[in-house]
Formats: C-alpha cells, structure tokens, sequence
C-alpha cells in the first residue's frame, strides 16, 4: 500500500471512529495502528489536521476555543488551552476508546448466552448443540455459553426441573451447574429439579457425580434418589426407586409419592404460579400418595387435591387461594 492510500484509508477509519460508525473489524483496524509507530504518527498528523478551525497551528500558542468546547473558565469568558494540551487530550481519548471498545467487542462474544425459559404450566424440549435432549418443566431456566459444545468440560446452568439426557463425546464431560450442587456426567439420563431450598436428583440411566461446596461428592447409579435441603444442608439418597414418580410429569401428569401436602401444594405454586395460604394446616404435613393428576387440567387436579388433602380450595385475590381443612370450611359456611 503506498503512503498516498495508506493515508486515506487511515483518514476513511478516523473520521467514521468520529461518526460513530465503525464496524467491530474497523475498531481492531484503527487499534493496530495505535500500535503500529509509523501508522500511529500519520493518525496524528491527521487528528492535528481536524482540529478546531480556532485552534492556532504554532505549537507553542495558546488556542482559545469557543464554548462549544466547555463553560467558561476564564475572565475573558473562554476556555483556554494549549494546542499540544488539546492534541495529546484527542489522541488519549482515541486509544481509552477503541481500548473500551475493542475490549467490549471481544468480551461481550466471549460471554454470549443461549438462554430457554419455560413459563407457567408449560414444558419445551430444548436440543444443544452437542446433540443432548432436556426437556423442561414449568417455570425452569437453562443457559449455556456460545460455543459450549467445543470446550472439554461441556457446561450449562439451571433452575427448576428438567430431564436431562446427555449425549456422549468422547473426552468431553458435562456439568449441569445449580445454586447448590453441579451433576457432573457423561452419557447419562437423569431428572434434575432445583427449586427453593431443595435439590432433587434421580439417575434414570449411567452415572453421575454431585459436587457441591457443603457436601461431600456423591455418586449415583441407575435408581438413586437424591434429596439435598440446601437450608438446613441435609441430604439423604435413596436407592432403587422407581422412575414412575420422578418423571411422571414428562408424560402429562403428576405422581406423588414421599411428599407431604405442604411439599405438594409448593409444587403446584412452582408449576401453576398459584400462592397457596394455609390458614388450617390440618394434616398437610403428614406424607401421602396422590397418583394420575393431569398436568394441564388444573380444574381437575384441584379438586383432586382438595379430596387427597382434605382442604378446601379458596379463590382469593388474583392467583392467591386460601387453604382451610374442609371441616374448618364447613362450619364456617353452616
């Protein structure tokens, strides 16, 4: 490239940086030649060439510049400053700039996130991009890094409950981040629910690890059931258990079966988005077994609920229902 072209293409990125419509590549552009001592000294003479028309050219004179620059500061009621001052002022503002810029281009990529949600009473099957299936529940986020599929330790973050079915690569593991523990696993089938301060996991097939910083690791094979209370720091595991119960809700309906009502009717808020207020707790914190309610009929799972809790259900304000012991009810309807 001759001088004559080098100049112009230089001036070309100069005056679009003062635009404000450099493409992310002409930033790295315009950074190398900050760096670049030959290129650098030719933007300067080119920055020294669009300075204000006010601004003197002798290197030693004071440059009164209009108040377009700043508030008057001095008693003529002008901002005085030297043209060296102002010229070393436009080159440290250049490079703070593309430095910010060039810096944010290439971090906000770095930090790109795939992000699937799932509303209230709704499920979504979500395929990665290293070919791993989850299916989520209601009210659930899961979210990975761009580029995930090509680290070695494959990672990616959630909440709420989901079926996890990873596809295996050879010498790539995967980790499912929570706020309280990370499943790591390999070629595996498991359900994960994190709500709360509970964390549930079931290994349906292969082999998983839980990590996490209060708990010692934990590995699980196919039938485990993991229950850990991340407020009180408790956990406990259960073997042989049968999928029917975890992933029930897969199929369109709930099972419960090691749940007391209080723990039932917290799920219900999870999934439905209902606040539930117990003015009668009755029995609901006793363990009971409630089978086949449909996932998306809450008319028939309430009432449901109401016979297998022995409450009544009561419409309160929006998405708010008081609970009482049916007997409670009664008498105060009588």
């Amino acid at each position: 490239m001759t001088q004559d072209n080098n100049k112009k293409e230089i001036g070309e990125l100069y005056r679009k940086y003062l635009r404000g419509d450099l493409s992310k590549k002409e930033f790295e552009e315009l950074f190398d030649i900050i760096q670049d001592d030959e290129d650098n000294q030719m933007l300067h003479r080119i920055i020294d060439d669009t300075l204000p028309a006010g601004v003197s050219t002798s290197p030693q004179a004071n440059t009164v510049i209009s108040d377009h620059i700043g508030s008057p500061t001095t008693p003529t009621g002008v901002f005085s400053i030297s043209r060296r001052s102002f010229y070393r002022l436009s080159v440290a503002a250049t490079v703070l700039i593309l430095l910010f810029a060039v810096f944010y281009a290439l971090d906000s990529s770095q930090e790109e996130w795939i992000v699937h949600t799932t509303d209230f009473q709704e499920t979504k099957e979500v395929v990665l991009p290293d070919g791993s299936r989850i299916v989520l529940n209601a009210n659930t986020e899961l979210k990975w890094k761009k580029g995930f599929e090509k680290e070695d330790i494959r990672t990616v973050h959630f909440a709420g409950e989901g079926y996890f079915d990873v596809n295996h690569l050879d010498g790539k593991g995967f980790v499912v981040k929570t706020g309280s523990v990370d499943v790591n696993v390999l070629g595996t089938e498991f359900n994960l629910e994190t709500r709360r301060h509970h964390t549930n996991v079931f290994l349906k097939e292969g082999k998983v690890v839980l990590k996490g910083r209060d708990i010692q690791p934990i590995e699980m094979v196919p039938g485990d059931l993991v229950h850990y209370d991340t407020e009180k720091k408790k956990i406990s595991k259960v073997t042989d258990q049968s999928s029917e119960s975890a992933l029930s809700w897969k199929e369109g309906v709930f099972t419960f079966e090691d749940l007391t009502g209080i723990q039932i009717l917290d799920k219900m808020e999870d999934i439905y988005g209902k606040e539930f207020i117990i003015e009668t707790p009755g029995n609901l914190g006793d363990i009971i077994v409630v089978q086949g309610l449909p996932y998306t009929d809450w008319d028939f799972t309430r009432e449901a609920l109401e016979l297998s809790l022995g409450v009544r259900f009561i419409d309160s304000t929006s998405n708010k229902i008081i609970v009482k012991t049916k007997q409670m009810s009664d008498n105060q309807n009588n």
